[in-house]
């Protein structure tokens, strides 16, 4: 962000999603409690985004097409 910033870059709107952890170590995996929180912000920014696309002006990108 900073590097936006100084690039005068940033959007107009810029929306953070963060999971705070008591601790960490390699190889252990998630702990329930940072899963849960992972599924809880997942939800919302499912939900901020479907928000987001039906505020006026604003059009969903096109979708990827494959070719054979």
């Amino acid at each position: 962000m900073r590097l936006a910033c100084e690039l005068d870059r940033m959007p107009g709107r810029l929306v953070a999603y963060s999971v705070e952890i008591g601790e960490y170590s390699f190889g252990r995996g998630m702990s329930s409690p940072v899963a849960e929180a992972a599924d809880r912000i997942a939800e919302r920014i499912s939900a901020d985004v479907a928000e987001h696309l039906e505020e006026p002006g604003i059009a969903p990108a096109p979708q990827a097409t494959a070719s054979v």
